[in-house]
């Protein structure tokens, strides 16, 4: 989706938005959320990539 193409339909108008969750932990609050108005499909991304390695040492793991 980031690319501009989703990957369910492979329509080329892909949209984002930044969405703030007040609910969040602080290093997770905004997300970017890519959306695909042709078929519904969308995706979402901690905004901040600088913030991941907080995300990584304060959530569980679900790998094996």
């Amino acid at each position: 989706m980031r690319s501009g193409t989703c990957p369910k339909c492979q329509s080329t108008d892909v949209r984002i938005t930044t969405v703030i969750n007040p609910k969040m932990v602080p290093y997770a609050r905004e997300f970017n959320m890519y959306i695909c108005p042709a078929c519904g499909y969308f995706e979402q991304y901690v905004a901040d990539l600088g913030k991941l390695a907080a995300v990584a040492q304060q959530w569980s793991s679900v790998s094996p």
